[in-house]
């Protein structure tokens, strides 16, 4: 079917865009008449716990240093916790389609966090990029908005603006935990990290779940979010990058939105508007001009 290295990058970079789309639309499906996003959050970290503790067995054991283990911790707190549960949570007061155009920030809040902590330098590409972007951000979340009544999805989009919040400081302490470690060894301490963190948040919630009356179409939500979401995607990535420059792959990871829209015309429980369309757009392209490197540097 494919006849090189390459095409089969191009196909899983596809399929992750076509994984992580896929999860709004059917984590709302069990969320949260049938488990509430506290309890996916904990069941999400501790399968994904487990499944790379295992995938950690097949690479050669590495010694962490001391010092590293405080910045596995915040991966943790920020990745596999804080992430998951300003998702999760906002999922179920707004719609699949705003969740998956508003993560798509992340480029733009690493950018931001990045010169605030690391005093990175912004190109004037990137300052317009985030301006672009931002705004677009701001138009979906302000749709819900009114000075009568505050709509529930307005407190949804603004809790899944905190998902690639925290998921920036995540990938911007992973460039240099990067450089030392596997991937697997970096991902299952983070995990574990993480567990810790959302256990005492997510155990009651969890509690409650009432598994033994789960549909196949529910356990199969629940283990596309725990295998796919949180394990396969990663095997993906990996992949990829042996064969595709990051920039390459990263440009895959804005079909997210047009993933997420598909399965949920295919579902009936949503409909796009314009006021999304316009919002995608502004976010695709603030994205694409801050990811994109070739810009002069701007420096105060």
């Amino acid at each position: 079917m494919f006849s090189s290295n390459i095409h089969k990058a191009f196909f899983v970079s596809g399929l992750t865009a076509l994984t992580y789309g896929a999860t709004y639309p059917i984590a709302k499906l069990i969320m949260p008449e049938y488990i509430k996003p506290l309890g996916l959050t904990l069941l999400r970290v501790i399968g994904a716990t487990i499944l790379f503790w295992l995938a950690g067995l097949t690479i050669k054991n590495e010694q962490i240093q001391r010092k590293d283990f405080v910045l596995l911790f915040l991966t943790g707190l920020f990745g596999a916790s804080l992430n998951m549960i300003f998702l999760f949570k906002g999922l179920t007061y707004t719609s699949a389609i705003n969740a998956a155009i508003i993560v798509l920030l992340a480029p733009l809040f690493v950018v931001l966090n990045s010169h605030f902590l690391l005093k990175e330098v912004i190109g004037i590409q990137k300052i317009i990029g985030i301006i672009v972007g931002l705004l677009g951000a701001v138009i979906i979340i302000l749709k819900g908005f009114s000075f009568e009544a505050i709509d529930a999805s307005f407190v949804g989009n603004l809790l899944i603006l905190g998902s690639p919040f925290f998921y920036s400081f995540y990938l911007i302490i992973m460039k240099n935990l990067v450089r030392k470690y596997h991937v697997f060894t970096i991902t299952k301490w983070s995990l574990l990290f993480g567990l810790i963190v959302v256990l005492p948040f997510g155990y009651s919630e969890l509690n409650q779940v009432q598994f033994n009356l789960f549909s196949i179409s529910q356990i199969t939500s629940v283990l596309f979010i725990i295998i796919g979401t949180s394990f396969l995607v990663v095997l993906f990535t990996l992949y990829a990058l042996k064969h595709l420059k990051a920039s390459t792959f990263s440009s895959f990871m804005y079909l997210q939105p047009v993933f997420t829209i598909s399965i949920v015309a295919l579902i009936g429980n949503d409909t796009i508007t314009l006021i999304q369309i316009m919002g995608m757009f502004l976010v695709v392209i603030g994205c694409y001009l801050v990811s994109n490197k070739n810009e002069k540097k701007y420096d105060h």
